[in-house]
């Protein structure tokens, strides 16, 4: 591999390491969730096993780059901005690890996260001659989605049971 080629890969196997830390942190995360609502754990830790699941499919995209193919328009991704998602979950993991988020705040948390990692359109934008490539591609952005949707139906239970809840009360 020549040279220049070999820097190239270097660099875009640092955005794949970047973004599977990214789903490792996920994980974490959901994983506090889980550990600080009970009720709703089993739901969480299903996310936490999907989450490691990402990042390993991630990790085994270094396999392409060892093989010499490279990935095409990764300069679309925004490392700025993953540092401003990795904020987000780093605000997160303070708010839960304190109190200071309830059940409903971890589910628009989660979406958050998950709404964040497809406006980063990485998974639909950036490309490979592999074609193993746009399979995990394929895969992120289809799991990211149902996550989404798992995500919604939970928090829209979860404020209707509350809701539900204070009228009884009231």
């Amino acid at each position: 591999m020549s040279s220049v080629k070999h820097l190239v890969a270097q660099s875009q196997g640092r955005i794949i390491d970047m973004l599977s830390d990214c789903e490792r942190r996920i994980a974490a995360l959901y994983g506090r969730f889980a550990a600080a609502f009970p009720l709703s754990a089993d739901f969480w830790n299903m996310l936490v096993r999907e989450e490691i699941r990402h990042a390993q499919l991630l990790e085994g995209l270094h396999s392409i780059l060892d093989r010499g193919f490279l990935i095409h328009d990764i300069g679309r991704f925004d490392q700025e901005r993953m540092k401003e998602f990795q904020a987000l979950l780093d605000d997160a993991r303070q708010r839960v690890s304190s109190g200071a988020m309830d059940e409903a705040g971890a589910f628009a948390t989660a979406l958050q996260v998950e709404h964040s990692l497809l406006e980063s359109r990485f998974y639909a934008e950036v490309s490979s001659d592999a074609p193993e490539f746009a399979a995990v591609c394929k895969v992120m952005q289809d799991e990211t989605e149902q996550h989404i949707a798992k995500l919604q139906a939970a928090l829209e239970q979860e404020t209707g049971a509350g809701l539900a809840a204070r009228k009884q009360q009231g």
